[in-house]
């Protein structure tokens, strides 16, 4: 008996003690799936990134795994920054690498973020606390800016540019950039010129002149665009005012087809030849004097390139009062605004004052001229040549677009005013006159 009772005595503190520990051990497993059972209480994994600081979400505890294998939401044992999801998220193939964004001199993976290598994951939008840090835990998501990554985060050269580059603008006027207009096209048609010249009298024993001049140029390569052709062919119409004598016809024309020829001979030579056969007259008897041949020779360098080029040669007039004229200058162009062209017979002085890069260009210039020309007339039933010369100095404004289209307005002084005869009739002198000349060139 009392062995009996001492050994129950003795089986009490064991069983008591076996009971103590299990209803601890239920406890603490009670309290354990409280906190750990998403059922019960929000708890996401906690937040890294290689680039963020590590911060838990409120009321949640970090937690290793206790098997010692990665957590469902890591990816190498490293926890995925934004998962958002208690489901396991399955690995995305490896993204090429940006060839825009560089580090030590190589391309890095995406998500582009500096030091980052290895498999490409696209990372979820980042919470607004991590953008706000004010912001509550539980607000929505902010987006990302584009594809992977948000806007916080791109590399400068990864940044969209301020200005499409669609979009940029011609430079404003004044600018050192400016991009000059072109003067040809590339095409067998050149242009259309129409010019209208009037020439006025102060007394009865003066003449006044109207021209009127149409005009076409065409452009074929002879062999190469480097050597062009240029077909130019023309039709003006000279009609007289005056005097009360001698004795003018009331209208006469040129009619007459130019070839020109412009060879490249080296980087800084460039030939220019012409031959011009025509018909100049009134057309009211045909006669071997109305046909006259006239051209050039000229050759243009390149001393100072883009800046000085000098120009030398020979004009061919065919008329009876000149036959060959020397011509040349120099042509200075000392930047894109102005251009200095030192030639006889033609000088000219032409300064940009306005324009819209690429568009068009507004120049002011001041040229001279040495007009006339020889015809063969009909002067009372007989057959007479007449040798017709002037100087002109005129100043216009030409606006320019591309392709050679422009429209310019001239106004000028003639003075010199000689008219002569190749018979026995004195020659005819008039007192200078105003000039106003329009040309529209299409």
């Amino acid at each position: 008996m009392t062995n009996r009772n001492g050994t129950t005595s003795a089986r009490r503190p064991g069983c008591l003690a076996i009971t103590v520990i299990a209803v601890g051990l239920l406890a603490v497993g009670s309290a354990h799936g409280q906190t750990s059972n998403p059922t019960f209480g929000f708890n996401p994994p906690p937040v890294s990134s290689p680039s963020l600081p590590t911060r838990p979400l409120a009321g949640s505890t970090a937690s290793p795994s206790s098997t010692g294998k990665p957590p469902a939401d890591s990816v190498n044992g490293a926890p995925i920054a934004f998962p958002h999801s208690q489901y396991p998220q399955s690995p995305l193939p490896a993204i090429p690498p940006n060839p825009r964004s560089r580090q030590n001199g190589q391309a890095i993976s995406p998500p582009y973020l500096p030091g980052q290598t290895g498999t490409a994951y696209p990372p979820m939008a980042h919470p607004a606390y991590l953008i706000n840090p004010f912001h509550s835990p539980l607000a929505p998501q902010r987006p990302a800016a584009g594809p992977y990554v948000s806007e916080r985060f791109l590399a400068p050269e990864q940044a969209p540019p301020l200005v499409p580059e669609t979009r940029l603008s011609r430079p404003a006027w004044g600018q050192a950039v400016f991009q000059p207009v072109t003067t040809h096209k590339e095409s067998f048609f050149q242009n259309l010129q129409y010019s209208g010249t009037l020439i006025g009298r102060d007394g009865p024993f003066d003449f006044g002149l109207y021209e009127s001049k149409l005009s076409a140029v065409f452009a074929m390569p002879l062999p190469t665009k480097d050597h062009p052709l240029l077909i130019m062919p023309g039709y003006t119409e000279r009609y007289f005012s005056g005097p009360l004598a001698p004795d003018l016809p009331e209208r006469i024309i040129d009619a007459y087809v130019e070839f020109m020829w412009l060879p490249k001979i080296s980087e800084r030579w460039t030939g220019i030849v012409s031959v011009k056969p025509g018909v100049f007259g009134d057309m009211e008897d045909s006669d071997a004097d109305s046909f006259r041949i006239t051209g050039r020779g000229l050759a243009k360098w390149d001393w100072v390139p883009g800046q000085w080029q000098l120009v030398f040669g020979v004009l061919y007039l065919g008329r009876n009062d000149v036959s060959v004229l020397p011509a040349g200058g120099l042509i200075w162009t000392p930047n894109e605004s102005t251009r200095w062209d030192l030639i006889f017979p033609t000088p000219k002085a032409a300064r940009r004052i306005g324009g819209q890069s690429g568009v068009y260009e507004d120049w002011l210039y001041l040229a001279g001229e040495f007009g006339g020309g020889q015809w063969s007339v009909t002067r009372a039933g007989i057959q007479d040549t007449i040798i017709m010369r002037d100087f002109r100095i005129t100043t216009g404004v030409h606006r320019k677009w591309n392709g050679g289209r422009g429209i310019q307005f001239e106004a000028g002084l003639v003075f010199g005013r000689v008219i002569e005869f190749e018979s026995a009739t004195p020659d005819h002198e008039s007192d200078p006159a105003g000039l106003v000349r329009v040309i529209l060139t299409r």
